[in-house]
C-alpha cells in the first residue's frame, strides 16, 4: 500500500528489491516514464489494457460530452494519471527519507551510548586491591622474584582471566633473547616492539597494571619503578613488569648450568619418593624450557641420558635397599 502524503510517519520503509515500498516506487518511476511520452492515442490503448472496465466508462462519459479521443476529457484525464504516479513517488520518498534518518538517528545514538559504555568500562577498576593482599611484597631479592610473579599472575588472573594469558605471552615474547635490542635493555621497549600485542587490553590496563605494581614493591624493586618515572618515561604497567624481569629475573649462565645439571643427573630416589620426585624434576624441565628455552628431549646427546639414567639410579637404590623383599 502507498504511503499517502504527510501520513504513515510511523511506519517503517520496506527494505530491499522485493519490499513493498520499493517495488511500488519503481512500478509508479516505470508508467510516470512511459505515459509522459504517449499521445492521447497511446494513452487510450494503455488504459484499455490495464483497466477495460474503467476504459468503458469513461469512454462513454467522452462520447456523451461529445469529445474526441484527443479533446480536453483525455487530456485531463491523462495529465491526472502523471500527477498521481508523480505524487506517489513523492510521497514514498518521503517515507524513505522519514525512515532512514530514523534509522541513522537510532545508529548514532547507538554509537555514541556504546562509546560512552566504552570509556566508562576504560575508568572502571579492574584490579582492585582487595584483590592482590595475599600478593606478598617484593623487595628485589631474586630469589623471590618468580614466587612473587607466580602469585601476581594468580591475582591478576582473577581479576580478569585474559590479561593474565596476555601478560604471560608478553613476558615470555620480549623475554627472548635479542627481543630488546643488541644490549637486552628493556626500557627501550614500546608497544609496537609487540606485534602480538592485545592494544585494547594494553590501552586498557598499562596504567592501572603500573599501579598495582608499585603497591606491591619496596626496597630496590620499588626503587627501579621509581627511576623509570624519574626517567620521564610513562607509568606503563607492561613496561614496569617487562624491566623488573630484566632486573630480578637472574637468568644468569650459571644458573642455566646448575638448572641443566640437576636436571640431567637427578639424585636418587626411594621408593616413596618416586612420585614427588618425578613431579620436582618435571617442574625443573618446564623451568629450563620456559625460563632459558632449553628444550629436554630423551634422545641421547653424547653419554647423556636424563629420565634412563634417573630410572636406571632409581632402581639400583631399590635394589640395594630392597634386595630382601625382591628375591623372596
Amino acid at each position: 500500500m502507498v504511503a499517502e502524503h504527510g501520513r504513515g510517519e510511523d511506519t517503517p520503509w520496506e527494505w530491499g528489491e522485493n519490499g513493498a515500498d520499493a517495488k511500488a516506487w519503481n512500478e509508479a518511476e516505470r508508467d510516470y516514464n512511459l505515459f509522459k511520452g504517449f499521445s492521447t492515442d497511446e494513452y487510450l490503448a494503455e488504459f484499455y489494457k490495464r483497466d477495460f472496465a474503467g476504459w468503458t466508462t469513461f469512454q462513454a462519459e467522452v462520447s456523451a460530452a461529445g469529445e474526441s479521443g484527443s479533446g480536453p476529457m483525455v487530456v485531463k484525464h491523462m495529465m491526472g494519471t502523471l500527477a498521481t504516479l508523480a505524487e506517489k513517488m513523492r510521497d514514498l520518498t518521503e517515507k524513505w527519507y522519514r525512515d532512514s534518518m530514523r534509522a541513522r538517528t537510532a545508529r548514532v545514538q547507538k554509537e555514541f551510548r556504546f562509546q560512552g559504555e566504552a570509556e566508562e568500562d576504560k575508568k572502571k577498576v579492574i584490579l582492585d586491591e582487595r584483590l592482590f593482599r595475599k600478593v606478598p611484597m617484593f623487595s628485589g631479592d631474586t630469589s623471590k622474584y618468580r614466587g612473587w610473579y607466580f602469585d601476581l599472575m594468580v591475582a591478576i588472573g582473577m581479576a580478569d582471566s585474559k590479561l593474565a594469558i596476555e601478560l604471560q605471552r608478553f613476558m615470555k615474547d620480549m623475554s627472548a633473547p635479542g627481543k630488546l635490542g643488541e644490549n637486552d635493555n628493556a626500557e627501550n621497549w614500546n608497544y609496537p616492539d609487540d606485534p602480538d600485542l592485545d592494544d585494547y587490553m594494553y590501552e586498557k590496563f598499562s596504567g592501572e597494571l603500573f599501579g598495582v605494581l608499585v603497591q606491591l614493591t619496596e626496597g630496590e624493586a620499588k626503587a627501579t619503578l621509581k627511576e623509570m618515572v624519574d626517567k620521564g618515561m610513562l607509568q606503563d604497567g607492561y613496561k614496569a613488569l617487562l624491566i623488573l624481569g630484566k632486573r630480578f629475573d637472574n637468568q644468569t649462565t650459571a644458573s642455566l648450568l646448575q638448572l641443566f645439571l640437576e636436571v640431567i643427573t637427578p639424585v636418587g630416589l626411594k621408593a616413596k619418593e618416586f612420585v614427588a620426585g618425578i613431579h620436582k624434576w618435571e617442574g625443573k624441565v618446564v623451568v629450563l624450557s620456559q625460563k632459558f628455552g632449553e628444550k629436554i628431549t630423551m634422545q641421547k646427546t653424547g653419554n647423556i641420558r636424563t629420565i634412563p639414567i634417573w630410572m636406571s639410579t632409581c632402581m639400583r637404590n631399590i635394589r640395594e635397599n630392597y634386595s630382601g623383599y625382591l628375591s623372596s
